[in-house]
């Protein structure tokens, strides 16, 4: 419930898509593979599966949604930690993965792809 409420942000609507189509999973999945030591390409794989399927509009949204939430967590830490110059970069990787989501949603890119490079790019972003 913890993991939930926190994810959730205080929004039932939110809650309610987190725990009716995978949200949890997702969120939890994707956490793991930014947060991992070394790349997991199978993971990443899974995950991109998981959440680019026809059917899967709701997922792909929960997927995005998480992805600029991280960014946009680690921008905030690193603004209060004093880290400017990393906050900046981190607010540009924001900035830049919301283009990437609305240029995905607009022209119907491919789901996976855009969750391979998704992930990839969350990676990068966090390790500088």
């Amino acid at each position: 419930r913890a993991a939930l409420a926190e994810r959730a942000g205080g929004s039932a609507r939110n809650a309610i898509l987190l725990t009716q189509y995978g949200g949890l999973e997702i969120a939890g999945a994707l956490d793991a593979l930014v947060t991992a030591g070394k790349p997991d390409i199978a993971g990443a794989h899974r995950l991109a599966e998981a959440v680019a399927g026809r059917d899967q509009a709701i997922q792909f949204d929960i997927f995005n949604r998480r992805a600029l939430d991280l960014l946009s967590a680690a921008a905030s830490e690193a603004a209060l930690s004093g880290d400017l110059a990393r906050a900046k970069t981190l607010s540009e990787a924001w900035q830049e993965a919301l283009n990437t989501i609305s240029e995905a949603e607009t022209y119907n890119l491919d789901k996976k792809q855009h969750a391979l490079t998704m992930i990839d790019r969350l990676n990068s972003a966090m390790r500088m």
